[in-house]
């Protein structure tokens, strides 16, 4: 099944809620920057959920 979305973020967004667990999602972004921002938003909300500690927790982690 194909979905054409135009706009990157919603695409992504579109990936990332839909995809079956353990799947794999390939961006390929006009936007690196804005693309690994939002990437990295999902991922820190996946690990609050997963996780009792959060970054600031860790001594040394550059932000």
């Amino acid at each position: 099944k194909v979905k054409i979305i135009p706009k990157e973020s919603e695409a992504i967004e579109h990936a990332i809620t839909n995809a079956k667990k353990g799947s794999l999602i390939v961006i390929c972004s006009d936007v690196v920057p804005d693309a690994l921002a939002l990437v990295t938003k999902y991922k820190e909300e996946e690990a609050k959920n997963l996780y009792d500690f959060s970054r600031d927790d860790i001594p040394n982690l550059q932000k």
